[in-house]
């Protein structure tokens, strides 16, 4: 499909090694649910997946931001759909109405459009149906990486601050004063279930529950042997590692505010030894001129 200068963009799905399981089913989906699709890449560590281009960088997840920037720097797009390789799509691409979020990325200092539906009572009016304005004091993350927009350039910005996870980038939310923009509405993608913050396939590391009914819907064979299911048990895992996030962030922030009032502290200091050092040289100057006064009185 040859597509219009200010439309192009490519389909970038970040993905790693373990899950290459989930390759088939989302370009089973792709195929499926969007006719003549732009470009794809797929994003892995070592691993090559023979119908989607793949670009491999091989570092541990603990240095994620590292993999895609690299691996985003040899893609020749400025326009991306990011995607995460377990949102498998279920219903037919809004085109009507990707093409007003691709226009939404032209507009200065911009970075995204998320595609995920979330309703958030700050979000703002933009001017364009169907889409709305985030605000920086937003309870709802800016920086969301499931499947959105972007422009590459500044997600390559936004993910140099630091070689982390997804998930401190997001937890982090360090947003460097771009702009973001939310669907609402009628869904531009939708993919697997519906579900605010639970649409994907997979949840820590395990399939979803309804991954079993979405493959038999689909017709499509998935072996779920290798991660198992996802159960509370999980769950509760995470907001345990969710409590421990916090009490770090808590550490952090204290650490940061000591490292301040350490600086404050050596620029007073220094601003007192300065002053001394001046008053010292008044002194220095004016013992130098009692001692040539007197010199000066004793040759008289």
């Amino acid at each position: 499909m040859k597509q219009n200068k200010s439309e192009e963009f490519a389909i970038v799905v970040f993905s790693c090694d373990k899950n290459e399981e989930v390759w088939p089913v989302f370009h089973h989906c792709l195929e499926k649910y969007w006719k003549n699709h732009p470009k794809t890449y797929l994003l892995t560590e070592t691993k090559k997946y023979k119908e989607i281009e793949t670009i491999t960088i091989n570092v541990k997840i603990d240095y994620w931001s590292k993999r895609m920037r690299e691996s985003l720097q040899m893609i020749p797009y400025q326009k991306i759909l990011f995607i995460c390789d377990d949102c498998f799509l279920n219903k037919p691409v809004n085109k009507t109405k990707l093409k007003k979020g691709l226009e939404l990325l032209d507009r200065d200092n911009t970075a995204s459009v998320n595609m995920e539906i979330i309703d958030d009572y700050t979000d703002i009016d933009c001017g364009v149906e169907g889409f709305k304005k985030k605000l920086y004091h937003s309870p709802n993350y800016l920086v969301n990486f499931l499947c959105g927009l972007w422009n590459k350039d500044k997600l390559i910005n936004l993910l140099s601050d630091k070689d982390c996870t997804p998930w401190v980038l997001e937890y982090e939310q360090k947003c460097k004063n771009f702009y973001y923009y939310q669907t609402v509405g009628d869904k531009v993608i939708s993919w697997f279930r519906d579900t605010p913050g639970t649409g994907s396939a997979i949840r820590f590391g395990k399939w979803s529950l309804e991954a079993k009914d979405f493959a038999k819907k689909e017709k499509i064979k998935i072996d779920f042997s290798k991660k198992g299911f996802w159960s509370p048990d999980y769950w509760n895992q995470f907001k345990r590692i969710s409590i421990m996030m916090d009490k770090t962030k808590s550490i952090i922030e204290e650490e940061e505010k000591i490292i301040k009032q350490a600086t404050k502290i050596k620029n007073d200091n220094q601003t007192i030894l300065e002053e001394l050092y001046n008053q010292l040289s008044d002194l220095d100057k004016k013992e130098e001129e009692f001692y040539k006064t007197t010199i000066k009185k004793k040759k008289e």
